[in-house]
């Protein structure tokens, strides 16, 4: 577009190319009817170019926005100079104005794709961070209001068990609902009672369309509606974000697909969360399942070791105190006999002695009494004496006695 106005704004000419740039059909249009000042979006926008060529004498690439015939709004690039008209007498200026309308929406997208990328990234970072759900919640949240320049929202977790959505983050004003007891109510009451079904599955989607619920607060007269959008993992309702309607009229289509796309990721973070929680429930209660057996064992081996060291031991020792009287009652010729009494009090003493050892590797006395370190110095001392062998025994890295439990397990 190439124009020539005067001081005051007086259009004097313009070509074709800017005449279908700002709407228009004819040049006497334009020339008749508008004013310079008529071009831009604001008054000041024009006065502030003014001001530039009248200290400079001429400008270049000064960027600015346009309102076309219908009330469209153009970004737009001016290079201009200010000179003197001798025939008119007038201070006019002249320049190229190049329509940027394209780029700036390029730009614009360019600048908020980054922001939904760095929006995913901090999720992400957050859910590696750590595996707190609080925290990749609120992380989601502030990020996403940045987002969309909004400061009220919230995040709301279907809970299937007691058939209830609960708030789990919010900012803003709705921040004092996290701490009392109020009513979700959907405005459709068949899509919450879809929504809360265990066999509920949707189909793939990008997005799905937003709903309405709203907050019945015992404390506040009235009743506040927010615009909803569901976060789905695997054809399942997880949740859903919320935004007080009032704040949030219109959506884009684009808006609409980040909400999806965003929904659909953070649906698979909660869902690896309660997943990781689940399995570190259930690594708990088979570690509890574990020492309940190992203490179970544990006890039934101490109750046979004490069984075999009262019962069968005693037992033992009075069979052979009976050989023992039996013998002294044989006469001195019968010396076959004797003989035979002999054998069988040897392998009763055997019988004995394998026992005491058999009961003291069941559950050693030692160990109980005194603790692991004695246990395991008379042990070895039992095995040199048994192979031959010297055996340097040293103990570190215990200040005091640890558990039974550990000492046991060693």
């Amino acid at each position: 577009m190439i124009f020539i106005t005067n001081e005051n704004g007086k259009i004097k000419d313009i070509n074709n190319a800017g005449v279908k740039m700002l709407g228009y059909n004819r040049k006497e249009d334009v020339m008749n009817v508008m004013s310079a000042h008529d071009l831009y979006l604001k008054p000041e926008f024009r006065h502030k170019l003014s001001e530039i060529l009248n200290q400079a004498g001429e400008v270049k690439d000064y960027e600015t926005i346009f309102r076309k015939r219908d009330g469209t709004k153009i970004h737009v690039l001016i290079s201009a100079r200010k000179f003197h008209n001798e025939s008119s007498g007038e201070i006019e200026y002249e320049g190229i104005i190049k329509d940027i309308t394209q780029r700036k929406m390029m730009e614009d997208s360019l600048r908020r794709r980054n922001r939904e990328l760095s929006l995913l990234n901090s999720i992400a970072v957050a859910m590696n961070h750590m595996m707190d759900l609080h925290y990749i919640l609120d992380t989601t949240l502030k990020n996403l209001l940045k987002l969309i320049k909004l400061k009220d929202g919230a995040i709301f977790l279907i809970h299937r068990d007691s058939k209830t959505c609960k708030l789990a983050s919010a900012v803003g004003s709705l921040a004092r609902y996290m701490n009392r007891p109020f009513e979700i109510i959907f405005k459709d009451s068949l899509l919450m009672d879809a929504l809360l079904k265990e066999e509920l599955q949707l189909p793939p989607a990008n997005s799905f369309p937003p709903f309405h619920v709203t907050i019945n607060d015992p404390e506040d007269e009235k009743m506040l509606w927010l615009r909803c959008f569901l976060v789905a993992f695997k054809g399942k309702g997880i949740g859903f974000f919320a935004f007080d309607s009032a704040h949030f009229q219109t959506i884009s289509s684009h808006d609409l697909h980040l909400m999806g796309s965003l929904g659909n990721f953070l649906g698979g973070a909660i869902e690896n969360f309660r997943l990781m929680n689940a399995l570190k429930a259930h690594q708990g209660e088979l570690r509890t399942l574990t020492q309940r057996l190992f203490e179970t064992q544990e006890e039934e081996r101490r109750r046979i070791a004490r069984e075999l060291h009262d019962e069968a031991g005693q037992s033992l020792t009075a069979i052979n105190l009976g050989l023992e009287g039996l013998e002294r009652l044989i006469p001195d010729r019968n010396q076959a006999l004797l003989e035979v009494i002999y054998d069988i009090r040897r392998l009763v003493t055997k019988a004995s002695t394998e026992l005491r050892q058999l009961s003291y590797r069941l559950h050693p006395t030692l160990l109980h009494d005194l603790g692991l370190e004695p246990a395991l110095r008379s042990y070895l001392r039992q095995v040199s004496m048994r192979t031959n062998l010297e055996i340097d025994f040293q103990m570190v890295g215990f200040d005091k006695r640890p558990n039974k439990e550990i000492e046991t397990a060693l």
